[in-house]
């Protein structure tokens, strides 16, 4: 959703200027760990799990939670409103919401994360430290909006402003193109740096340890249009900025998800315009976890019925299912007040008969009720909401709730400045759970396997992405591959299969409880990250899966 951020003047302003005081910190990059630890949401097939266990989620877009409080004054008394957040998410969490989704940027001085290049406002992260240690008291999960599109809180307009460049809609689309914005990937992977090996203050829990993060959304409803010929619809220059964000913060996060943000627009699905984010092939990549679309069905430039809004998130869900391989997150959507009795229903109704796997209504505030999306709590429609919920709860399995974090919050403030935007939609086109097979590998007939090995070499290190393709009748239950290193190159981490290496042998297994089938016809991706020589990398010569030898 575009939103525009509420400004502050005056005083207000000048004493948050005044009491800004910004800290700049780059923590190293801590190695990525094998497999997520107990109670992290994952990705197991087409569906989401917890400790091996299919799970559904229902939740709501809470988007403005990092401005609660004056955003001035003593950090934990006044700067935040923790008695805010904490009635949020009680109320949330009493109307069935399991997942919020929320910002974590601004570049702007009040409330702001990162107000000026390279300075991080430790205030500002203080209170995002206590939104997340509420959402866990509450029993929420969260996912965190890296950054943002669109201009509201600064956005990467902002970043572009800083490497000296225009921004807007289309200008924007130039921060995913390096030879366009050299500085603009650093940019942001400092913003991901400090966010993932941040330590909140109140738990003494790494963000990137932490689970209660859902994911880490890479961007709210990014876009690369008009920029390029043809990639409108191709998307291979977002693709490339995706892969290799998503690839970084794999590297130092090997617990959490990552999705893209995407609003699933094209003219393919009869919904908004050709953006330069093509839903099936950007949710494709290697790195991303689960597809993203948003839905405003009632908006004049969408105005679908019913039946066609229907018709449209059935198809995204298959899309990610049968195309992409993945579970799908209707990341935000909702319809003027007066058609939500009926529209309500019928999409809840799509998503639990076509199988979707999670959802986040926008958007749920906690005062002065914005007239066109705002829903409250006490709300007649939040009655659909919480039926939505206890159907997503009653066909889930026991996974287990987040983690709750052991440490009361401390009252030591720390020193820095920086509420609710009203929101404005961009005016342009802005299932059955798989059941755990045996783990007993079969071999599958002669040429009924192929593999396709992505290489991205850095020199002295690399990620490497796998891909195994079933091109037999029948499904492969349990899988085992074996290919050998060109050279000196050594895995460090593994995400998607368990990996043993023994000189230039890498042999990769399926894990214990998920990605275990590759169904006939379908295919299965496993990354790691490695260290190697320069100069010697390259593709391996031969996979073998099962035993037998794949083409490439």
């Amino acid at each position: 959703m575009r939103v525009r951020s509420r400004s502050v003047t005056g005083s207000l302003a000048a004493l948050a200027a005044a009491l800004l005081v910004a800290t700049a910190w780059f923590a190293a990059v801590a190695p990525r760990a094998k497999a997520a630890g107990p109670g992290f949401v994952q990705r197991c097939g087409i569906h989401f799990c917890v400790n091996g266990q299919t799970v559904y989620f229902a939740g709501a877009n809470s988007y403005d939670l990092f401005t609660y409080g004056s955003g001035s004054g003593d950090t934990e008394t006044q700067y935040m409103d923790k008695a805010g957040i904490d009635a949020q998410m009680a109320n949330m969490a009493a109307d069935g919401v399991t997942v919020v989704r929320t910002w974590m940027f601004s570049h702007e001085s009040w409330h702001g994360f990162e107000p000026s290049k390279g300075q991080m406002n430790e205030q500002e992260w203080s209170e995002f430290d206590y939104i997340l240690y509420s959402a866990a008291q509450h029993g929420l999960r969260v996912i965190p909006t890296i950054e943002n599109y669109w201009s509201a809180y600064g956005g990467i307009g902002q970043l572009l402003n800083w490497e000296g460049l225009s921004s807007g809609d289309p200008a924007n689309g130039q921060f995913f193109d390096a030879s366009k914005c050299a500085g603009c990937l650093a940019d942001y992977e400092y913003e991901v740096d400090y966010a993932l090996n941040r330590v909140n203050h109140y738990t003494g829990v790494a963000y990137k340890n932490d689970p209660t993060i859902f994911s880490w959304e890479l961007m709210n409803e990014p876009r690369h249009q008009n920029q390029t010929p043809n990639d409108d619809t191709t998307g291979t220059v977002f693709r490339q900025w995706e892969d290799a964000v998503g690839a970084h913060i794999k590297s130092i996060d090997g617990n959490h998800m990552v999705d893209n943000g995407i609003e699933g627009q094209g003219t393919s699905y009869g919904y908004g315009s050709d953006n330069g984010v093509p839903y099936v092939y950007e949710c494709q990549s290697p790195y991303i976890d689960f597809c993203s679309a948003h839905v405003y069905p009632t908006e004049s430039w969408a105005n679908l019925s019913v039946s066609a809004t229907q018709s449209l998130i059935a198809k995204y869900i298959t899309d990610a299912h049968n195309s992409a391989g993945k579970p799908m997150f209707l990341g935000e959507f909702n319809t003027s007040s007066s058609t939500r009795s009926t529209y309500w229903p019928a999409i809840y109704s799509t998503i639990e008969t076509d199988g979707g796997d999670a959802d986040a209504f926008w958007w749920y505030e906690n005062s002065s009720k914005d007239g066109t999306y705002g829903v409250l709590h006490g709300d007649p429609v939040l009655a659909t909401f919480t039926a939505h919920s206890n159907a997503d709860k009653a066909k889930s399995g026991s996974g287990g709730p987040t983690t709750t974090p052991s440490t009361t919050p401390s009252t030591t403030p720390s020193t820095t400045p920086s509420t609710t935007p009203s929101t404005t939609p961009s005016t342009t086109p802005s299932t059955t759970p798989s059941t755990t097979p045996s783990t007993t590998p079969s071999t599958p007939p002669s040429g009924s396997c192929r593999v396709a090995y992505q290489l991205s070499d850095w020199g002295t290190t690399f990620n490497g992405s796998v891909t195994m393709y079933n091109t037999g009748a029948t499904a492969i239950n349990g899988w085992t591959l074996k290919f050998a290193f060109p050279g000196p190159q050594t895995i460090t981490n593994a995400w998607n299969a368990v990996t043993t290496q023994n000189g230039q042998q890498v042999t990769a297994v399926n894990p214990a409880s998920y990605d275990i089938t590759i169904p006939a016809g379908g295919s299965l991706n496993f990354g790691f990250s490695a260290t190697s020589t320069p100069g010697t990398n390259g593709v391996p010569a031969t996979f073998t899966l099962n035993g037998m030898v794949c083409s490439q």
